[in-house]
């Protein structure tokens, strides 16, 4: 056994196995005889949870990165050319494979009982993205024997030999040659575009039709509506005609009734007139 085959043994295993794995494994080796070895596997470290989700992830299948890469390759080509076209394409290419890579490695790591929280998500999705900073993280990456997440600007340079476990391991060879990626890109960048035209004219002709549409149905609704009103109205015209009528006829009652009253009231007082006088005949009469 080498120290390849140590390496690839124990960081194919979770965190919480890694320790009892690596001590076990430093053991046979000594009493194998390989003290060497045996130091120098006791000496790897335990992997963080987000690095060993990204160890599970790279062996989950042959080349589950190299889309990934070979867009690194390509962006960082784009940017020593000026190539802004491609810089963008290449640019969205890799949003959407490190979301789609940081969920898989997430799921993954599930299916190995390695339970992630959101800050440990974070940064291995981080470690993905920076997988396309730089040639020497790509290799790190891709080696399967993470021991820490990476954080890369691109501004600063990261020291590999903190985050893998034997740098003296990683491949030297580029993962993707940059011109293939920028080739595939470019010819799909113009086929996006013609296809993005034809999506946008489409949608605009769906959205034309649905608010055509739309307006039709607000117009049959408002001409229902305004069919309603003119019941209403006509409903409400015959009422007020009934209701006119009525103050009509009242108006004519009352007339009537002061006119009788002010007859009553002159009559009430030509009756009291009467009275005066009969009441002084009578006393007149007494005298």
């Amino acid at each position: 056994m080498d120290l390849r085959s140590v390496v690839d043994d124990l960081y194919s295993r979770t965190p919480q196995d890694f320790v009892r794995a690596r001590d076990d494994l430093a053991r046979r080796l000594r009493g194998e005889g390989d003290r060497e070895l045996a130091a120098t596997t006791r000496s790897l470290r335990r992997p963080a949870a987000g690095a060993a989700a990204v160890n599970l992830l790279v062996r989950a299948g042959a080349g589950v990165l190299d889309d990934l890469l070979a867009v690194g390759s390509g962006l960082r080509a784009a940017q020593r050319d000026g190539d802004g076209d491609a810089i963008r394409e290449l640019d969205r290419r890799r949003r959407a494979l490190v979301d789609e890579l940081g969920e898989r490695a997430v799921d993954v790591a599930a299916e190995h009982d390695v339970h992630l929280g959101p800050a440990a998500v974070r940064s291995l999705t981080e470690t993905l993205r920076s997988a396309t900073v730089d040639g020497r993280l790509a290799q790190a990456v891709a080696s399967g024997q993470l021991v820490a997440t990476i954080e890369a600007t691109g501004l600063a340079a990261v020291d590999v030999e903190q985050v893998v476990a034997v740098p003296d391991l990683l491949d030297e060879t580029e993962p993707e040659p940059a011109a293939r990626a920028l080739r595939v890109v470019r010819d799909d960048a113009r086929r996006e575009k013609a296809e993005q035209a034809l999506q946008d004219a489409e949608d605009r002709r769906a959205a034309a039709h649905a608010t055509v549409e739309r307006h039709r149905r607000s117009a049959t609704q408002a001409r229902g509506h305004l069919a309603d009103l003119e019941v209403e109205r006509r409903r409400l015209e015959a009422r007020l005609r009934s209701v006119e009528q009525d103050v009509d006829g009242a108006e004519r009652s009352v007339a009537r009734a002061e006119r009788e009253t002010e007859q009553a009231e002159r009559e009430i007082a030509s009756a009291e007139r009467a009275v005066e006088r009969a009441r002084r005949r009578l006393l007149d009469l007494d005298d």
